[in-house]
């Protein structure tokens, strides 16, 4: 079981979610690169991009983050 709030989730997804956004920014990643870079699939890529990274599983917001910033 997670010890995690769901508060807490939320908001450990949004901050996942603004950094591999001002990742993608900063390389000019658009969602396709993403998936590509990340194994992560476009349509959760493309919602990350649109803002609407907190569909997407936390794993997969920490695994293409982590992945990002390397």
């Amino acid at each position: 079981m997670h010890s995690e709030s769901r508060e807490q989730q939320h908001h450990h997804k949004r901050e996942a979610a603004s950094r591999i956004r001002r990742a993608a920014e900063q390389r000019h990643l658009d969602a396709g690169d993403i998936a590509r870079l990340t194994g992560l699939p476009p349509g959760q890529a493309r919602a990350i991009l649109s803002g609407f990274g907190d569909t997407v599983p936390l794993r997969a917001l920490d695994r293409t983050a982590t992945a990002l910033s390397d």
